[in-house]
């Protein structure tokens, strides 16, 4: 239901995107009732929308019909259906000749490439929300490469880089291996230099570089910050002497400064999309006094959750592995394997793990860079309710807890539990007396031990009344914003855009084919229907570029020699072409069959994997 949730709300934006996808799959058909028409041929029905007709009216020889759901439209020629009772009359489809035919195949993806660039300098001249060109946490990829976080990436290639949105496809638009030089901008010994790095181009999942998650939004006028000179649309770049790329890091430092004066470096973004510096009064962070039951990460078992794709563990690891040795120093807990790969990022590490029904395994691979500046694998860790380690002297031990204790109860919820992530307990205001200790029961050697774990006073800095944590989650998120562009700049942007697709989905097909692009990265009607409806919740420019992603590969993916296709039909008449040359008579009607069904076949194939990878996005993560 929490999924759905968006869609609840947003019932004018699905109306938009419901118009939005049927209108691209119409002006497709749109080209071949044109085409149709001029060669002569027969339409019988030609419908805007699918299912029940609502309203008909017949002029000439077709049919023109408005149907119930306006998902795109249908033409029906004369002759095109191997079930129609073909008479060879002049007018049906099959009576053409091959480029005639041809024309109308190939008309629909024609339509839909043409179409591409006005709309693509709509989205341009509307505008359109984009990140910036200021890199949070780099790609697997960009980071061997160099990129590091606060870069400002100023050229991949021979293309300029204003938005990080433009990055990724200049870099999967290369073959695999390729050496793709990277110019950015950093500070180094508080002085700003360029530099060129040399990445190495790969799967697209290897490469999603993100901006900086350092942008003020919904931030309220009676706030601390508000009141201090931060303003929406802000971008935090430093706080005190440490500079800042992400928001986690932000609200770490001012929960770390109860009682202190805190002075932010802002980026103050211009309509011009140009920025200036501006730096914000200090401060004051009021202390929030709380009783808390702490967390440690040592209590963790070191095991491999999920493993994220286009990462250092990809392929390496696999969920459920127990991690045993970084570089031969001995795991016990999580907290020892981020000990041991946070100061390695780029550097080759060996790691040995146990895994299920396999035993011992060793890999080698070289920790990425998150936007702390810090290794990580890419995994998640995986839960567990054995206790892995208890730091000699820490609260845990004072209080009875051992090392490979078992837990199985938290107060009145009893049973295998899992070590909770949060701690044992919600925080607490400490506005009175400490709240009663919370109960645990472990197993230690087959005998339940229970346990008493007591609130602890704690201070720190109150989020709440800086007004960059509000009751609805953190007022610190990605630094994107809407972006506007004069008709000349737009007009430019928008000819170039369809072109840039029609090159790097290509690049893609290509290969998805030699197997250097995962198909898990397809979608299908479900993901294509949930990106769209984010795209309009961004902006109405945002909508529009999508639509003209979509309808430069809806206008390739028809050309693909697939059966069913237009580009299966066009396969149909080449072999029909090549047989006249040799005094044959066309492919017969079994052939012809054949050779359909296989295609139906194969779209019924791609169209479950499609759904399957939308599904597991969207649901599992």
């Amino acid at each position: 239901m929490q999924l759905l949730e968006p869609y609840l709300r947003g019932g004018w934006n699905i109306l938009l995107v419901v118009l939005g996808l049927g209108l691209i799959v119409f002006l497709h058909e749109l080209g071949h009732f044109l085409l149709a028409k001029k060669n002569k041929v027969r339409v019988e029905a030609f419908s805007l929308g699918f299912g029940p007709v609502l309203w008909k009216r017949r002029h000439g020889d077709t049919e023109y019909r408005l149907s119930a759901f306006p998902l795109g439209g249908y033409v029906k020629m004369a002759g095109e259906s191997l079930v129609d009772d073909r008479r060879g009359e002049p007018w049906e489809l099959t009576s053409k000749t091959p480029w005639q035919r041809f024309q109308i195949f190939v008309a629909g993806a024609t339509m839909n490439l043409i179409i591409a660039f006005p709309i693509a300098i709509g989205a341009y001249a509307v505008g359109k929300v984009e990140p910036t060109n200021i890199v949070g946490a780099p790609g697997y990829a960009e980071s061997l490469g160099g990129l590091r976080p606060g870069d400002q990436v100023l050229q991949v290639g021979d293309r300029k880089i204003d938005s990080l949105e433009k990055m990724l496809p200049e870099m999967i638009r290369r073959p695999n291996g390729t050496v793709v030089p990277v110019r950015v901008k950093r500070v180094e010994n508080g002085v700003e230099v360029e530099k060129t790095l040399e990445v190495v181009a790969r799967s697209s999942s290897f490469h999603q570089t993100n901006t900086v998650m350092t942008m003020i939004r919904g931030l309220k006028e009676d706030s601390a910050a508000y009141k201090a000179g931060l303003r929406d649309s802000d971008m935090i770049v430093g706080v005190g002497d440490e500079r800042v790329v992400d928001g986690v890091r932000v609200l770490e430092i001012l929960r770390e400064s109860p009682d202190k004066d805190v002075t932010l470096r802002v980026k103050r973004w211009r309509s011009d999309w140009t920025t200036e510096d501006v730096t914000i009064a200090p401060i004051k962070v009021p202390a929030r006094h709380l009783w808390r039951i702490p967390t440690d990460e040592h209590l963790f078992e070191p095991l491999v959750g999920k493993v994220v794709n286009g990462t250092a563990a990809w392929d390496k690891l696999l969920p459920g592995d127990r991690i045993t040795m970084v570089n031969g120093q001995p795991v016990r807990s999580w907290r020892d394997m981020k000990k041991a790969v946070e100061p390695a990022f780029g550097a080759e590490i060996e790691i040995r793990a146990d895994r299920p029904k396999a035993g011992p395994v060793s890999v080698r691979l070289r920790p990425g860079m998150n936007a702390q500046g810090k290794g990580v694998l890419g995994i998640q860790d995986g839960k567990s309710n054995v206790v892995a380690h208890v730091e000699p002297g820490s609260y845990y031990d004072k209080h009875g807890l051992k090392t490979g204790d078992v837990l199985w109860a938290i107060g009145l919820k009893s049973g295998e539990l899992l070590i909770p992530r949060e701690g044992f307990a919600e925080d607490k205001p400490a506005d009175g007396a400490a709240p009663p200790p919370v109960s645990v029961t472990v197993r230690r050697d087959g005998k339940d031990v229970h346990l008493q774990f007591p609130y602890d006073k704690a201070v720190e800095g109150d989020l709440m009344a800086t007004g960059l944590r509000t009751p609805e989650g953190f007022a610190l998120s990605d630094a994107q914003l809407l972006r506007e562009r004069t008709f000349g700049e737009a007009f430019a942007a928008g000819m170039r855009e369809p072109v840039d697709v029609t090159v790097w989905t290509f690049e893609i097909l290509r290969k998805l084919v030699t197997l250097e692009e995962s198909s898990k990265g397809l979608s299908g009607p479900i993901g294509i229907f949930h990106v769209t409806f984010r795209s309009v919740e961004r902006s109405f420019g945002n909508f529009l570029w999508l639509l003209c992603l979509i309808t430069v590969n809806l206008g390739i993916f028809n050309l693909l020699p697939i059966p069913v296709l237009d580009g299966g039909h066009n396969v149909l008449l080449l072999i029909e072409v090549i047989r006249k040359w040799f005094g044959k008579p066309p492919p017969s009607e079994k052939f012809v069959a054949t050779f359909q069904y296989s295609g139906l076949l194969f779209i019924l194939c791609l169209f479950v994997m499609v759904t399957f990878n939308d599904i597991s996005r969207l649901w599992g993560g």
